[in-house]
């Protein structure tokens, strides 16, 4: 699990995480690997008003992750179809 503390847009954060996901797309391609490496996040954006506790920020970035795990296997069927 990754925390990233500090001022960083939603946008720049996931752009960060889609060259992390490519990359580990790349390694996948060179034939030394016998399984592909995947990985899967959730980004959420909280301000300063927040006022969401702790446990509820992670589940809202946990379900976020969740619909990019449902996202990238949807991807992933329709390549292979």
């Amino acid at each position: 699990m990754l925390y990233l503390v500090g001022i960083y847009s939603l946008d720049a954060v996931q752009g960060r995480l889609e060259v992390l996901q490519n990359q580990l797309a790349g390694f996948n391609r060179h034939p030394s690997t016998s399984y592909d490496h995947s990985m899967s996040y959730g980004a959420i954006a909280v301000g300063s008003d927040n006022t969401l506790l702790a446990n509820d920020l992670l589940n809202a970035a946990d379900e976020k992750m969740y619909e990019y795990k449902r996202a990238y296997k949807k991807r992933n069927r329709n390549k292979s179809l």
